[in-house]
């Protein structure tokens, strides 16, 4: 996925769970959470403005109960 300053991060839970969302830089590095709390079951949006950051490939983590999904996100200003 790529962006240039701001983007929405789109997922779905199919229970009520606690949920991290997090990017991290290449190196593991948290740069932000965007998330931390539980979330009802269903579709949900989470809006990440990336304007105070360089250009670069960042990580988008997202953790709910014992899973576990990453995403590249490649940051283009």
């Amino acid at each position: 996925m790529t962006f240039s300053w701001a983007t929405t991060i789109r997922f779905t839970l199919h229970e009520e769970r606690n949920v991290i969302l997090e990017i991290l830089d290449l190196n593991g590095r948290k740069v932000i959470i965007l998330l931390d709390e539980v979330r009802s079951r269903g579709d949900h949006y989470v809006y990440w403005n990336a304007r105070d950051l360089p250009s670069g490939v960042y990580l988008c983590r997202l953790r709910a109960g014992n899973r576990v999904a990453a995403k590249k996100m490649i940051l283009v200003k």
